[in-house]
């Protein structure tokens, strides 16, 4: 049983290029249980592993993805060279691994085409249903998932502590909160395990706030280098 999960945010940034199937692999190989990235959608709906919403701090393209066909975003590359991938192409790369994979919506156009996917990942693709996790600061689009997929499972994203932790949790319907590591405290960790909800933590990029999280006996620390929190 892993006391703490450590999740590669954006796959482990520090280690390459975010959000790219390369460093995510590198991410795990660090040693993270799990992989965090985000997805918006491309013109046509496509789920695409970006954590921006255009394309020009990451890669050598400009414009918003949004607006963008597919075949025109995979033009463009990142400074090491690769390409943005499809939530697609990252499910079936690690389809044989046992990683957590978290999935984040970064815009409400996201969210049904994601758990579509996610849905049939787990159906046909091998996928146990704790694996893929769709996470979002967005809850009202996390109420929708469920209310089509209704066993899919989800975290709520937070950066303030909402004033009643169970109408969260209930509300969202989440087996996950994910929360700014400065505005954690011991009572709200309580607060969250009594209520079975499991609590992750954010970004935690130094050893100092790794420790930090670990003395705060977090569920699961997300961070740039998971090689720090081994």
């Amino acid at each position: 049983m892993i006391e703490t999960m450590i999740i590669a945010h954006r796959g482990g940034k520090a280690l390459g290029a975010e959000n790219t199937i390369s460093t995510m692999k590198k991410g795990l190989a660090a040693g993270a249980h799990a992989i965090e990235l985000d997805v918006h959608c491309t013109f046509q709906g496509e789920p695409i592993v970006i954590h921006d919403a255009t394309l020009d701090r990451t890669t050598n393209g400009t414009g918003e993805v949004a607006k963008m066909p597919l075949e025109t975003i995979r033009k463009y590359v990142t400074d090491e060279g690769t390409r943005v991938p499809t939530l697609l192409q990252v499910l079936d790369e690690f389809g044989t691994s046992s990683a957590i994979i978290f999935i984040e919506l970064k815009h409400p156009k996201a969210a049904m085409p994601t758990a579509k996917i996610v849905d049939h990942y787990i159906k046909n693709k091998g996928y146990g249903m704790h694996q893929l996790v769709i996470v979002s600061f967005f809850h009202q689009l996390l109420v929708q998932i469920h209310q089509q997929y209704p066993k899919l499972i989800t975290g709520a994203s937070l950066k303030a502590i909402p004033e009643s932790l169970a109408a969260c949790g209930e509300f969202t319907g989440s087996r996950y909160v994910l929360a700014d590591i400065d505005v954690l405290t011991e009572e709200f960790i309580k607060d969250a395990h009594s209520k079975r909800l499991k609590v992750l933590t954010w970004p935690c990029d130094d050893k100092e706030t790794i420790m930090r999280a670990k003395l705060l006996k977090v569920d699961g620390i997300i961070t740039a280098d998971p090689a720090l929190a081994v």
